[in-house]
């Protein structure tokens, strides 16, 4: 006689049934961060490619080894530990109360200007690029109040004597000193004298308010990506010259760079209703 054996089917996962996360793994917020600090390191990157003429060809996208994903392909790779590196800075950052996000923005706004190579993903946690974030952030946190008191005392010199000594009306010194690439004016203060000339008690005295729309539009990318680095700073010591609502537009436009910044091809003015809040 044959004996058969029956077994009860195994039992299938429900609708709302979540895998379960290894001990060691990252947790959501991780995650999230770690997707975050990826695409705010690619856009950095592009914008200073950008700056120096090197976004010809394909745009920057991190290697997938970065993600800790296998693309060993010779001996010496298969040397390599695999390692999630953005995991990796999200986890020696948070703890010590920075932003990876911040730390990011505050390296590459750093090094525009200098002769200093940007670092790669791997490099981020180095003692080098970590003295260079405290010394800078330190530099741009204490400047900001005093330079936006050293561009209002230059403008104010500068429009004096565009009217008084050259003859010009206000709308032409203002234009003028917008367009001057000499003048030392951020593009976050040249956006801010742009759109206060669209508002009274400036906009009685323009005959032309396309020409500072036009002005505004230019700047508006690189405004906001000064603005949203030290959103709250900005905001307490430069209210005077931001425009109404710029914290929600620039939000906009910086979640904007965000979403598009890993796709192929798209332009970095495309503009979103992500909200992004750098403070």
């Amino acid at each position: 006689m044959i004996k058969t054996h029956t077994f009860r089917k195994q039992p299938m996962p429900g609708g709302k049934s979540r895998a379960v996360r290894p001990a060691d793994g990252p947790t959501v917020e991780q995650e999230n961060m770690c997707e975050e600090l990826k695409r705010t390191y690619t856009v950095e990157r592009r914008l200073l490619d950008e700056r120096f003429g090197r976004n010809k060809g394909k745009p920057y996208t991190p290697s997938p080894r970065y993600d800790g994903k296998d693309t060993r392909k010779t001996i010496e790779d298969n040397k390599r530990k695999q390692e999630n590196t953005w995991l990796k800075v999200v986890r020696e950052l948070l703890p010590a109360r920075i932003h990876p996000c911040v730390y990011v923005r505050t390296i590459f706004r750093g090094i525009t200007g200098t002769s200093m190579a940007p670092p790669y993903p791997h490099q981020l946690l180095s003692s080098k690029w970590k003295q260079f974030f405290h010394s800078e952030s330190k530099r741009v946190l204490e400047k900001i109040p005093e330079s936006f008191s050293t561009q209002n005392a230059f403008s104010a010199s500068y429009l004096l004597r565009s009217q008084r000594i050259l003859g010009y009306n206000l709308q032409d010194s203002v234009y003028y000193l917008l367009t001057d690439r000499l003048v030392p004016l951020t593009s976050l203060y040249r956006y801010g004298l742009a759109k206060s000339m669209l508002r009274e008690p400036n906009l009685s005295k323009v005959d032309r308010p396309a020409l500072f729309e036009r002005v505004a539009s230019r700047l508006e990318r690189s405004a906001v990506v000064q603005y949203t680095q030290f959103s709250s700073q900005y905001d307490k010591h430069w209210a005077d010259i931001l425009p109404d609502g710029f914290r929600e537009r620039a939000a906009c436009v910086y979640g904007g760079l965000l979403k598009v910044c890993l796709d192929e091809g798209d332009n970095f003015d495309v503009q979103t209703a992500v909200t992004v809040d750098r403070s």
